[in-house]
């Protein structure tokens, strides 16, 4: 079975701009220490075993090797009920924008470079919903059935975030790190 983010990946992704990526459990990666230059995170750090999952990462990682890692961020705090319920629902335990660069930092992390994407999310999630619409009307029967079975959840998340107004309090921030 296709893992729900992956998925995503290539559903959001023209054919000819693909290239194979390696779907891991962070929390118990199987590589050596120090084996990699670079690693690469998306809306992955904000497991509610984010503080196990960084130490992984930090491991496999080579001495000044690189993280870069993006991920929805909340940009007031509390977040509204609503939207934390949703966190909740999806399993995650989120970043609030003044807590995420201080996250890494603390942790053996130099940070080389911060960007915002406020608008991205939005289009982001916007399109998400279109493809996801999209893919369902042009599926076979059988396949319809499946994709609602394995999608269901990430389905709601988009609508909800969508037509909720919960956007409206996120923010999505990529950070470029350096092992220390």
């Amino acid at each position: 079975m296709i893992q729900p983010k992956f998925f995503e990946y290539k559903a959001n992704t023209s054919k000819n701009q693909q290239f194979p990526a390696l779907i891991v459990d962070y929390a118990s990666l199987d590589h050596k220490s120090g084996e990699f230059d670079f690693v690469f995170c998306q809306t992955t750090l904000t497991k509610p075993i984010k503080t196990k999952l960084i130490k992984e990462i930090k491991r496999v990682l080579k001495p000044e090797g690189i993280l870069i890692t993006s991920e929805i961020i909340c940009i007031k705090k509390p977040a509204p009920i609503f939207l934390n319920d949703i966190w909740i629902k999806s399993g995650q335990d989120p970043h609030y924008n003044d807590e995420f660069e201080p996250f890494y930092t603390t942790r053996g992390f130099n940070l080389i470079e911060s960007a915002e994407f406020p608008n991205d999310l939005d289009e982001f999630y916007i399109k998400s919903y279109k493809i996801l619409e999209t893919n369902l009307k042009t599926m076979s029967v059988e396949k319809r059935v499946q994709f609602r079975k394995d999608f269901v959840q990430e389905k709601h998340e988009i609508v909800s975030m969508v037509k909720s107004g919960a956007l409206k309090f996120l923010n999505f921030k990529t950070l470029i790190l350096q092992k220390i």
